[in-house]
């Protein structure tokens, strides 16, 4: 799941869109499933959540650095609620 990701955040450079809707109808469905059947499974969700917010979610938003903590919580809301509902 780790190196998905990774590709996916390189995909995110160039086309950030893209990437976004991959994570979103793919991955994060994905990375869902695994979470319901497959038992101890938590352990694989800390590099995600830290991959998530150290750089796929800055190359998304064009930033150098981190996304802040409100920033962060913004894009986990649903899209009804004015986020982007990414799960992490």
């Amino acid at each position: 799941m780790k190196n998905c990701l990774e590709k996916l955040c390189e995909i995110a450079r160039s086309e950030p869109q893209s990437a976004y809707i991959a994570y979103t109808k793919g991955f994060s469905s994905k990375m869902t499933y695994f979470m319901r059947t497959i038992g101890g499974f938590e352990e694989y969700i800390q590099p995600i959540d830290t991959l998530l917010e150290e750089i796929f979610l800055p190359v998304i938003f064009d930033q150098e650095e981190g996304i802040g903590k409100v920033l962060r919580n913004t894009c986990h809301l649903p899209s009804r609620d004015g986020g982007l509902g990414i799960k992490f």
